[in-house]
């Protein structure tokens, strides 16, 4: 799975999207992972569970929330103001 990333760069004028692949192990220069997962606002689920520490198996399924963690390179760098 991957995530995109639509932002402005900083010292750039127009909207960037930046495909950020999953990584589970934490290696990739750019990345995302699940940090953590609830349901109905509770911690945890139990249906497809995800391990957030590796999430190499299981589903996002609905009514799940995924806290996840995404890390940019510095060329990506966006302007948050």
């Amino acid at each position: 799975m991957e995530i995109f990333v639509i932002g402005t760069l900083v010292n750039h004028a127009s909207l960037t999207i930046i495909r950020v692949p999953f990584d589970r192990l934490s290696i990739g220069e750019e990345e995302w992972r699940v940090m953590v997962v609830s349901t109905n606002g509770v911690m945890g689920e139990v249906l497809n569970p995800i391990e957030p520490t590796h999430a190499s198996s299981g589903r996002w399924d609905p009514l799940e929330e995924l806290v996840i963690i995404i890390t940019l390179s510095d060329k990506h760098t966006l302007n948050l103001t």
